[in-house]
């Protein structure tokens, strides 16, 4: 993969953004499922910013892609930030807290900046080897 692709960027690896939108907008479906089985084929940790998931069927797709990799994506992630709207900011903490449903922490935050800076907090201490 190179350092980027429309939806994917990889420039300030490894902390991955993705936007569901934009890679939704520029590939959608099976061409959306290649671009983020790239994250994986690299085999190795990083840690993902996860923001856009307006539409439904976007969510869906990426939520499908995460279940069927879970395995994996347990392997290699290393946390998920995602931006949620101030509103649901309280609830979203509330059910990963409670359910998180994923085999790595997921941090749901208002802001790209902030989801990245509990991303990159990840990633310097598993560097680290705390």
């Amino acid at each position: 993969m190179t350092q980027s692709t429309p939806g994917i960027d990889t420039r300030d690896w490894p902390i991955v953004f993705v936007d569901a939108d934009e890679l939704a907008e520029t590939a959608g479906g099976d061409a959306m499922t290649v671009q983020l089985d790239a994250l994986l084929e690299r085999d190795e940790r990083f840690g993902m910013v996860l923001q856009g998931r307006r539409r439904r069927d976007d969510r869906d797709h990426t939520q499908t892609w995460m279940a069927e990799r879970y395995a994996e994506l347990g392997r290699l992630v290393i946390g998920v930030g995602y931006v949620v709207a101030p509103a649901t900011l309280a609830r979203n903490r509330e059910l990963i807290a409670t359910n998180n449903p994923f085999p790595f922490p997921v941090w749901p935050a208002t802001s790209r900046e902030e989801c990245t800076e509990w991303v990159r907090e990840l990633v310097e201490k598993e560097a680290a080897g705390r």
